[in-house]
C-alpha cells in the first residue's frame, strides 16, 4: 500500500522540521557548553581578561563539527559572542571574536574533508589510523593559523591591542587555541 503524494509531503515537511528543531537545538547547547566554558576559562584563567594559556573551547567547537557538521557553525558563534559578551568585551572586539574563532574549526573541518575524500568526518573524529593524528594537527594548525592572524590583526586594527605586543599576543592565542584543540579532543 503506498502512500498518496499528499502524504508523502506530509511526512517529509514533519521529518524537515524535526531535523531543524534538533538541528536548533544541539546550536543551542552548543552555544550554552562553549560560552560555558569561555568564561570558566576567563575567569580562571586568563591574564586580565584577555588571553588565557589554553583554549579548549577551541577544541569543543572542532569537536562538535566534526560530529555534527558544518550546519552546527551557529551555535559557536553564538556561543562566542555570548562568552565575550559576559566577559565586558567591546562590540568590536567581540565581533572580531566571533569570526576569527568560528573561522577555525570551518576551515579545520574543510581541511580535513577536502583531504579525506574517500572517508567521512567521522573517521577523523574516532581517530581511527594513526595518519588521523596528523591529519589531525595539520589541519588544527592551519586553521588556528588563520584564525589566529584574523583576530589579532583585528584586535590591532580597532585599537584593542598595541604594536608592541602584537607579535607575543598571536604567539600565545596560537599556542592557547593549538593546546586547546590537543587536550580537548580527547575529552570530546
Amino acid at each position: 500500500m503506498s502512500l498518496s503524494i499528499k502524504q508523502q509531503i506530509n511526512l517529509t515537511l514533519k521529518k524537515h522540521l524535526i531535523n531543524r528543531w534538533a538541528d536548533i537545538c544541539c546550536m543551542l547547547l552548543l552555544a550554552l557548553a562553549y560560552a560555558v566554558l569561555a568564561k570558566i576559562i576567563i575567569d580562571n584563567f586568563a591574564v586580565h581578561g584577555n588571553f588565557s594559556p589554553i583554549w579548549p573551547p577551541s577544541g569543543l567547537a572542532l569537536a562538535a563539527l566534526l560530529i555534527g557538521g558544518y550546519r552546527l557553525w551557529p551555535g559557536i558563534a553564538m556561543g562566542v559572542f555570548i562568552a565575550n559578551y559576559l566577559a565586558g568585551k567591546s562590540i568590536e572586539a567581540n565581533l572580531i571574536f566571533v569570526i576569527g574563532n568560528t573561522c577555525e574549526p570551518l576551515i579545520a573541518v574543510w581541511f580535513l574533508s577536502w583531504k579525506l575524500k574517500d572517508r567521512s568526518r567521522q573517521h577523523i573524529a574516532n581517530l581511527e589510523h594513526p595518519v588521523d593524528y596528523l591529519r589531525l594537527g595539520l589541519a588544527a594548525i592551519l586553521s588556528i593559523s588563520i584564525g589566529t592572524i584574523i583576530s589579532i590583526i583585528g584586535l590591532f586594527l580597532i585599537n584593542e591591542l598595541s604594536q608592541k605586543i602584537l607579535t607575543f599576543s598571536m604567539l600565545l592565542w596560537w599556542i592557547a587555541n593549538l593546546l586547546g584543540i590537543v587536550i580537548s579532543h580527547l575529552f570530546f
